[in-house]
């Protein structure tokens, strides 16, 4: 494959279908939301396991199939992600996000990282036309700025405990990565400069001051005061 095929719009679209094609045969669980567990056959497995991210990425996904592909196939598939993160994951008790769902446990730990995601799948529900994602994205929004943006520091911090009453110590690169992505399609689709600018602000702190101190690095690992974790996770390269 050359460089040419990869930047072509022609491969990405043949790509992105090869991707739809992979899932289709049994990506609807009859309990709910999609199968998120496969082998690499396409086998699903562990039927019962649920991630916040996986559920988010699905609606993304099928959102974006729509937008290219169009059909009602694709508008069903993000319409019945979209009942799921929202009978199932949300939590309006604790204004939270279940993070893990098992058939015996659930993980109720509440992470940037999948509240970026329920940005960005809201992002791409809006411009849709989905008539609650306009609502859902102010309210994941919120949430993410309220419990988790640390002014002083320009960075959103990483977990918190599922009552909210304490942050964990980690600050981290990813997270603040996939919440600048989510916020620039939010900025797409919805036109408010609130969201670009956290981007921008993001993108700043990250791949400028940050990498000013890993010589022109994007580090991932940070400790409370945003000096770098270099032994981060060392023993455990896993």
């Amino acid at each position: 494959m050359t460089v040419q095929a990869f930047n072509s719009r022609a491969f990405l679209r043949e790509h992105i279908r090869s991707v739809l094609d992979f899932y289709e045969p049994s990506v609807i669980d009859p309990n709910g939301g999609f199968r998120q567990n496969y082998r690499r056959d396409g086998t699903p497995f562990d039927d019962a396991n649920k991630h916040l991210v996986s559920s988010c990425r699905m609606v993304f996904n099928y959102c974006l199939a729509d937008r290219l592909f169009g059909g009602e196939r694709y508008r069903e598939l993000w319409q019945r992600g979209a009942r799921y993160v929202r009978d199932a994951h949300w939590q309006p008790d604790r204004s939270g996000y279940t993070w893990t769902i098992s058939a015996d446990s659930t993980d109720e730990t509440n992470h940037c990282y999948g509240l970026a995601f329920v940005v960005l799948m809201n992002a791409m529900l809006v411009e849709r036309g989905d008539s609650q994602a306009r609502s859902d994205l102010d309210t994941a929004w919120s949430i993410m700025e309220e419990r988790f943006w640390q002014r002083d520091a320009g960075l959103y911090a990483d977990e918190a405990s599922p009552d909210w009453s304490a942050l964990s110590d980690y600050r981290g690169q990813n997270a603040n990565m996939h919440a600048c992505e989510a916020a620039i399609f939010a900025f797409e689709a919805t036109g408010e400069a609130r969201y670009i600018e956290r981007a921008s602000e993001l993108a700043t702190t990250i791949a400028q001051r940050q990498a000013d101190k890993s010589d022109g690095l994007v580090w991932e690992h940070f400790k409370l005061d945003l000096s770098l974790d270099w032994d981060y996770n060392r023993d455990d390269p896993a």
